[in-house]
């Protein structure tokens, strides 16, 4: 029985910013992960392990340019994606629905540095802090699923248990001032 992540509404935000532009948005969100870039490399390409920390889930490994198809439930219609870039073990980028996600690892003397830039494009690009605050809990469900701790991954309304509200809330009032 994998166990739970504590409401994590109270946690200090993690390194955020927003940029506008006539295209949309990009939101730079990242994080420390107690894992070298090979090993993280593994987190973010192997469905397996995506799927027990991200919100969309891929139908294949994400080590080869070319469509790929995701999921946040098994049961759910397919989103359109692909993977448009790859260069191992450091940088990821994939078409997401209608948003460009560019991954990034780089090295840090506790572990690894993901930093995950998101293009938004206009018709959402209001939704930066609601993409923040969710990006968040995914990264906390990480770093701890790296650490070997059995947790359940944390999406949809379900991450309103742990703080999403408020962390939408808080990084809606960083990205405006």
């Amino acid at each position: 029985m994998a166990g739970t992540l504590a409401n994590i509404a109270t946690d200090e935000l993690l390194e955020a910013q927003l940029e506008r532009d006539d295209d949309g948005s990009v939101l730079t969100i990242s994080t420390v992960v107690a894992a070298n870039p090979d090993e993280l490399w593994q987190w973010i390409t192997n469905p397996a392990r995506i799927a027990r920390w991200s919100p969309a889930v891929p139908n294949r490994n994400l080590s080869s340019v070319g469509p790929a198809s995701l999921r946040e439930n098994p049961g759910d219609s397919p989103m359109d994606g692909e993977v448009l870039l790859i260069d191992a073990p450091r940088q990821l980028t994939q078409r997401f629905d209608s948003s460009t996600l560019h991954w990034t690892i780089g090295e840090s003397s506790q572990g690894s540095v993901l930093r995950l830039d998101q293009r938004l494009p206009p018709d959402i690009a209001d939704q930066a802090s609601m993409m923040a605050a969710g990006w968040h809990v995914c990264f906390a469900v990480l770093r701890e699923v790296v650490k070997g701790r059995d947790i359940a991954r944390v999406v949809g309304p379900v991450s309103v248990e742990y703080g999403w509200n408020e962390l939408n809330e808080r990084y809606g009032r960083a990205f405006a001032g």
